[in-house]
């Protein structure tokens, strides 16, 4: 760079091309200007030359010359600006907890780290279920809108994402370190994200679907009415019925297979009377009763998470909680536990519906730890195997293609290896492999090698699945490695999601005995010597505040992030700050910078201030 490429303002030219053909002189003459902008932006000007340019006034000299372009990537516009906004506070109160836990009990910190942790994944976790079902209704309405689709599309493929960066790193199993349960609940909400192809679970229980529809229509129809019963198709003929059937219950989508069961015809011929349709029936009703009592490991409401994290709103004031900092971590000791706001809290709770309280059978098979949910799953599974070997009951079933239905289905409940990989199907892809093995084998999985042992056998068995850029994300995670997270995430995810999953890692490292391997999420609050110091969560912590400063209605949420990278903060609040105003005769002012100078100068006093602090 030559010493004389710097504009008025003393900002750094990256690049300057001479303009008007060499020696020309004129109008035409003068540089072309590519500089940095605010944030994730490139300001590119033509500045006219030095006094001899003929023809300019004497105040003109050295200012832009008509063309000014300004080129801009990484911007959190719309629904994404609508998530940032949202998760600031949760990201604030982040920090204030962890604060609070390093200035108190050494012994205490990685519990309360956790904790903080915890609340945050919660948080964040509620408001991406939010915007994604937003989206997702904005979408439906109006499907040609690509633009609508594909917000959609991402807003539940973040939601995934971080939903299952919160099920392995974050307190796996409430604590309990078993997370099988909760992968298999994670799967059940998140497949349609998961890019599972056409020969996935979803697509193939919405063709059936469709065709037991056609099945009702034909019923309906008043030519079919008119002729022979014997001919009419019935929903248990559809296509694939017994397939999706299985693999349901290998799944562990317990409401939906028992849905189907019920669609089944034997049935309504059994209320009617018709003595031949009560072996089925009572085949089917065997099979139900065991999915509706398989046992589970209890889990912590999200939506109590949720509300013990809001009420640390006045955690930010340290003289008024630091002296019971517990009070700020959620559980027993949090704010809400005392006096009416106790009672009021579990007021909510017992009106909040909860499909586990709805189903009073289920509940009572809801283990709390895992030794108990072990000592469950066993009695649970003789009972399988009972009903497996009594063969009175299948050989009075003269549906054969129900009795063999039934019979794969109760063995892949059963635990039996070549069973669950029948039932999930040959075309499935590893994933849904995965998931059924967690919940028909592997009960006990943990996030610390099992749960990648597990998925690698998995790809090694069904091949790579239908988006290779969802494969590596999903088992950097199921893996249990932060450093490769991250760099999934950098490369299909936003500068929100990169920076908050990477303070979610980092604050839950704290309380894991495996925190300081190099897979944890400690790794990436190390310094790194090639960042000048800084470490990994906090570069992406800077360019998530570079992408908010990018544009006007995001840049005092700019300013509240970069007060909390230390190395960086201060640094990057000051470069904003100079590239919001530029003073008289600069090579490129805009209105709409110059009318908010004052208002940006004093936000970044204030994130400085902060900074020093």
């Amino acid at each position: 760079m030559e010493l004389d490429d710097v504009v008025d303002d003393g900002a750094p030219v990256i690049a300057s091309l001479p303009m008007g053909g060499g020696a020309v002189r004129g109008p035409g003459a003068g540089k072309l200007c590519v500089r940095w902008g605010l944030g994730n932006e490139l300001r590119i000007v033509r500045a006219r030359g030095p006094a001899d340019a003929a023809g300019a006034d004497a105040d003109d000299l050295g200012t832009s010359q008509g063309a000014a372009y300004v080129v801009q990537w990484g911007c959190l516009t719309g629904a994404s600006k609508s998530l940032a906004d949202a998760t600031l506070a949760p990201f604030e109160r982040l920090r204030h907890r962890l604060d609070l836990a390093a200035q108190g009990d050494p012994s205490a910190e990685p519990t309360r780290c956790a904790a903080a942790a915890r609340l945050f994944a919660a948080a964040v976790s509620s408001q991406l279920s939010a915007h994604a079902d937003a989206a997702s209704e904005r979408s439906a309405a109006a499907p040609e809108d690509a633009s609508a689709a594909a917000s959609a599309g991402y807003l539940a493929a973040s939601r995934a994402a971080w939903q299952l960066c919160h099920t392995v790193f974050v307190e796996p199993g409430d604590g309990t370190g078993v997370v099988s349960g909760a992968l298999v609940e994670w799967f059940r909400e998140n497949a349609n994200a998961l890019g599972l192809g056409e020969s996935g679970v979803t697509e193939r229980l919405r063709a059936l679907l469709v065709d037991i529809a056609a099945v009702a229509d034909e019923k309906n129809d008043e030519a079919m009415r008119d002729s022979s019963l014997e001919f009419a198709r019935k929903p248990e003929d559809a296509a694939n019925y017994w397939g999706c059937f299985k693999a349901l219950v290998a799944l562990g989508w317990t409401d939906a297979a028992v849905d189907l069961a019920h669609l089944h015809s034997c049935w309504d011929e059994w209320r009617m009377g018709k003595a031949s349709a009560k072996p089925h029936a009572e085949l089917l009703e065997a099979v139900v009763a065991l999915l509706r009592c398989a046992p589970r490991l209890e889990r912590v409401d999200e939506a109590e998470l949720v509300e013990e994290e809001a009420f640390g709103d006045d955690v930010v004031d340290k003289e008024e909680t630091f002296g019971e900092p517990m009070r700020v971590f959620g559980g027993r000791a949090s704010r809400r536990g005392g006096g009416e706001r106790d009672d009021s809290f579990a007021a909510r709770r017992r009106d909040r519906a909860d499909a586990r309280d709805r189903d009073p059978i289920a509940a009572k098979f809801h283990a709390t730890s895992a030794p108990q949910l072990a000592a469950f799953r066993e009695a649970w599974t003789r009972q399988v195997r009972r009903v497996l070997d009594d063969n009175a009951l299948f050989d009075s079933c003269p549906d054969a293609d129900l009795a063999e239905g039934a019979r794969d289905a109760l063995r892949a409940m059963a635990g039996e290896e070549s069973a669950v990989a029948r039932a999930v199907g040959d075309d499935a892809g590893w994933l849904e492999l995965f998931v059924a093995e967690a919940r028909c084998r592997f009960h006990s999985l943990r996030p610390s090698g099992d749960c990648a042992a597990l998925a690698r056998r998995c790809v090694a068995a069904r091949g790579a699945g239908a988006s290779p850029e969802m494969d590596r994300l999903l088992l950097a995670i199921l893996e249990a490695d932060a450093p490769a997270v991250a760099s999934a995430c950098s490369k299909h995810l936003d500068a929100w999601f990169l920076a908050n999953v990477a303070e979610l890692l980092v604050a839950a490292a704290g309380g894991e005995s495996w925190a300081e391997s190099a897979f944890a999420g400690a790794a990436l609050r190390r310094p790194v010597a090639t960042l000048r110091g800084a470490s990994q969560a906090e570069l992406h912590l800077v360019e998530y505040g570079a992408a908010l400063a990018t544009r006007k209605n995001t840049r005092e949420s700019a300013m509240r992030v970069f007060p909390r990278c230390h190395t960086r903060g201060a640094g990057a609040c000051d470069a904003v700050a100079r590239a919001a105003a530029h003073p008289p005769g600069a090579a490129y002012v805009s209105h709409s910078l110059a009318a908010d100078a004052d208002a940006a100068f004093e936000a970044a006093e204030r994130a400085l201030a902060a900074c020093a602090s």
